[in-house]
């Protein structure tokens, strides 16, 4: 192994492994290597080679018609981990011109993993407040990601699953507001 200093508070350990002021820097390509560990049958990888924190701006998309997220409630913050996205945010409808058809929330750090299914699994926690009852007794969401793209479909269904996917758009209006807590798999 070479070991070579490249500045004052900095050394080079091999090709690709850099400390520097506090910070262990892997080249691209790279990770923290599990190799040692047992294996499950289908096991993949035992590279972690991806970790980030940041934040992310939400929008809605409908059919027709338009919902805008007050600017001051469409930020969310997310941790990705391997191909793992935990996400966060809470959004507030500031106006709705006449929404309707499909509601998605987009603009997500990463797309939505591509499973082989219809849609993405989301595990997904929501809650609403909608003004003007936009729900009525029994009605739920659920949501699905959309494959490759980083939208996040919201539907709503009833107890009696007369329903179970419905169209959304049409229950939003002005004064709305949607925490959204989840995690699901980005496209690798």
């Amino acid at each position: 192994m070479a070991i070579s200093k490249i500045g004052s508070n900095s050394v080079n350990l091999a090709s690709g492994l850099d400390v520097a002021d506090g910070d262990i820097t892997v080249a691209s390509g790279h990770g923290l290597s599990f190799a040692a560990q047992n294996n499950a049958s289908g096991m993949s990888s035992e590279l972690l080679d991806d970790y980030e924190i940041g934040t992310w701006t939400a929008a809605f998309s409908v059919a027709s018609g338009s919902i805008t997220i007050n600017s001051s409630f469409d930020t969310g913050t997310y941790v990705k981990v391997g191909p793992l996205v935990y996400f966060n945010i809470h959004c507030r409808v500031s106006s709705v011109s006449s929404p309707s058809g499909k509601l998605d929330v987009t603009g997500f750090p990463f797309n939505f993993g591509n499973n082989g299914a219809e849609r993405c699994r989301v595990a997904t926690s929501i809650w609403a407040y909608i003004p003007g009852s936009g729900l009525t007794a029994g009605d739920s969401f659920q949501t699905l990601g959309t494959e490759d793209t980083a939208n996040l479909t919201i539907h709503v269904g009833n107890k009696g699953n007369t329903n179970y996917y419905g169209e959304a758009g049409n229950r939003v209006a002005s004064g709305t507001e949607f925490s959204l807590t989840g995690v699901y798999t980005a496209t690798i």
